[in-house]
C-alpha cells in the first residue's frame, strides 16, 4: 500500500463527486499535488483540497469531447492517474458509440 505521494502529480478524473473525490481527498493527504478533472464544477472540491493545504490544479471539462486530453495534457506532467469519471445511462458496453 501506498503511504506516500510526495510531490507526485496525480491527476483525478470524475473528482467532482462520489469515489474521485474520495480519492482526491486521500491523494491530497498523501501529499500528492493533484489534478482534478470532471464535467461538473470543481470549485468546491478544490476549496476543499486547497484547505487541506495541497497544491491542486482543476481542468473542468468532458473526457468524451475529442481534443479535451489534450487540455489536460498542457496542464503539466502526470505521474500517476486514478480514472474515478463514469457515465450515466444503460446502454450496454458493446451497443455503446465508440
Amino acid at each position: 500500500m501506498v503511504k506516500d505521494l510526495k510531490g507526485a502529480r496525480v491527476l483525478i478524473t470524475g473528482a467532482a463527486n462520489g469515489i474521485g473525490r474520495a480519492t482526491a481527498k486521500i491523494a491530497a493527504e498523501l501529499g500528492a499535488r493533484v489534478l482534478i478533472n470532471d464535467r461538473a464544477p470543481l470549485a468546491e472540491i478544490e476549496a476543499e483540497l486547497k484547505a487541506m493545504g495541497a497544491e491542486v490544479a482543476a481542468v473542468q471539462g468532458d473526457l468524451t469531447e475529442t481534443g479535451f486530453i489534450d487540455k489536460l495534457i498542457a496542464a503539466g506532467p502526470i505521474d500517476a492517474m486514478a480514472h474515478c469519471a463514469g457515465i450515466l445511462g444503460r446502454t450496454p458496453l458493446h451497443k455503446a458509440p465508440s
